[in-house]
C-alpha cells in the first residue's frame, strides 16, 4: 500500500513539474513592457511605426513602416513577418532593408531609453534614392509605445 502511494505521489510530482515548467507557450522576456505597438515621426516630420512581439521569451520587431522623401517624391519601406525580421539585442534592433551601396547597408536601427515615466524608441535610418547605390538619405527618429 505504501508503495503504490509512493508510486501515485511520484507520478503526480512529475506531471506537476512537466506542467509547470515544459507547456509554456511564451517565456517572459527582460523587457516585456517593450511589446507592442510603436509609432513616431521621423527628422524628415514622415511617420515611422514598428510592432515588437515576443517569441519564446526572445522579442522581434515583426513590423515596420517607415516613410521616407526623396528630392523626387517619397517611399515607404514597409515589412511584416509574424515570425520576426529582427531579434532585440537587449535594448537595441537593427532592421536590414536589403540593400547595400557606397555608403553602406540600407537599414533602420533604435534604441530603447528608460526615462522616470516614459519609455522611448529613438534610432537612425539609412535608405538608397530608388534605383541607386550612392545616393542616400540618412535621417533620426522618435517613438513611444500607444
Amino acid at each position: 500500500m505504501v508503495q503504490r502511494f509512493n508510486q501515485v505521489t511520484g507520478i503526480l510530482m512529475f506531471c506537476c513539474i512537466l506542467l509547470g515548467t515544459g507547456c509554456k507557450k511564451n517565456k517572459t522576456p527582460d523587457y516585456p513592457d517593450l511589446i507592442g505597438y510603436w509609432q513616431g515621426q521621423t527628422t524628415q516630420g514622415n511617420p515611422i511605426s514598428f510592432k515588437i512581439e515576443n517569441k519564446k521569451g526572445t522579442l522581434y520587431i515583426t513590423q515596420y513602416n517607415l516613410l521616407v522623401t526623396f528630392g523626387s517624391g517619397q517611399e515607404t519601406f514597409q515589412h511584416t513577418n509574424t515570425q520576426g525580421i529582427a531579434k532585440l539585442s537587449g535594448l537595441y534592433f537593427t532592421v536590414s532593408l536589403g540593400q547595400t551601396g557606397s555608403s553602406g547597408p540600407a537599414l533602420i536601427d533604435g534604441n530603447f531609453n528608460y526615462g522616470a515615466t516614459t519609455i522611448t524608441l529613438t534610432g537612425n535610418f539609412s535608405v538608397y534614392y530608388p534605383g541607386s547605390t550612392v545616393d542616400v538619405v540618412t535621417g533620426s527618429y522618435t517613438a513611444y509605445r500607444y
